[in-house]
């Protein structure tokens, strides 16, 4: 029997391939991914199938998060130079707010003044509502029977206080710095402030401080 011929292999046209890399191109110019992605809903991703792992690191923002979504912000490291004053309620009235956290009706801030020759370091928080449960080491209004009012005197909205003398410094890194907000609206804090402070020259130099009477606020916070 004769032996039928082999199909010859055909290779494709430069024309051909020309056109196929230009589709190529123009998917990739158009954003055919996102536009994929834009065509994915949630109510197409079935319950419990993604996890962190599936999440590309850094691709979400806080824009990418619904409001009132849980999350936790660090306070970093702030550096204030003290206010000066004698009397110990006036100096903290007329201290500068350092904000730490600003959450729903709440903000959680730091002030940092001289008392004479003494350096103080407060954390407080103030309210824009009325009824806020607040909980700290330092102060506990719920235990008073009372809530965290707009109009509550910034005296007895102080969760953590320190102080140090002339030419000596002081940190409070302690349990004593954890404190409890939550507000009427539905606003949650469970936090953590710390800090030092230190006023005059210090043996071992400056460190961290710098020059000056100073205080370094930090912390965190779990909020929803």
């Amino acid at each position: 029997m004769p032996e039928m011929p082999e199909h010859p292999r055909r290779r494709p046209s430069a024309p051909l391939v020309i056109s196929l890399l230009a589709l190529v191109l123009a998917l990739v110019a158009t954003g055919a991914p996102a536009t994929a992605a834009r065509l994915i809903t949630g109510q197409d991703v079935r319950n419990g199938s993604l996890t962190g792992l599936d999440v590309k690191d850094g691709s979400l923002r806080a824009a990418d998060l619904a409001d009132g979504a849980a999350g936790v912000t660090f306070f970093g490291r702030k550096r204030v130079l003290a206010s000066a004053g004698d009397d110990y309620t006036a100096s903290l009235a007329a201290a500068k707010k350092v904000v730490l956290l600003r959450q729903g009706p709440i903000t959680v801030y730091g002030k940092c003044f001289m008392v004479g020759t003494t350096i103080n370091y407060v954390v407080a928080v103030s309210t824009k509502e009325d009824g806020v449960l607040m909980d700290s080491r330092e102060d506990s209004l719920v235990t008073e029977g009372s809530f965290l009012d707009v109009d509550t005197p910034e005296t007895d909205r102080i969760m953590e206080e320190d102080s140090a003398s002339a030419g000596t410094a002081d940190s409070d890194a302690e349990d004593s710095s954890d404190f409890l907000i939550l507000a009427p609206d539905g606003t949650t804090i469970r936090g953590w402030s710390g800090g030092a402070l230190k006023t005059g020259a210090l043996p071992g130099g400056n460190g961290p401080f710098g020059a000056g009477k100073v205080c370094l606020f930090t912390g965190g916070a779990f909020h929803s």
